[in-house]
């Protein structure tokens, strides 16, 4: 799956929104534990790390996917979670970053045995404060 390249802004942040439930249980509606989610993605991002060189940092809040109910989608939504972050300049550049955080995408997809994972890359501009 090749990448598509991304406009001339100087870096990117991306969202990672995935279901907490294995396959496709919308009865499931007890709130994800969000320390053991925590600790899956860093440790898969340190897995990538040591293979890449690239640490994919990311912030993590529960949310709910809102589709159609005649799709199937439970009352009040179906249990997700987004992960967040950016590409900061001062630790990797964007083309290794991207690899880098696909890997990621791709492990969490598996590790929470999902068929569907949505990441989202947006064109940004970033100040990082020292």
């Amino acid at each position: 799956m090749s990448s598509p390249t991304l406009p001339a802004y100087p870096t990117f942040r991306w969202t990672l929104t995935l279901g907490v439930t294995p396959g496709y249980n919308l009865d499931a509606q007890t709130p994800p534990d969000l320390n053991a989610i925590g600790a899956s993605y860093q440790r898969i991002a340190q897995a990538v790390y040591a293979s890449s060189g690239v640490y994919v940092s990311a912030t993590l809040a529960e949310s709910r996917a809102l589709y159609s109910r005649d799709w199937g989608c439970p009352e009040g939504g179906e249990l997700t979670v987004t992960f967040s972050g950016s590409c900061n300049l001062s630790f990797a550049e964007p083309d290794a970053y991207r690899a880098a955080l696909e890997q990621v995408a791709r492990a969490l997809k598996a590790e929470f045995r999902q068929e569907t994972a949505l990441l989202e890359l947006t064109p940004c501009e970033t100040v990082y404060y020292k």
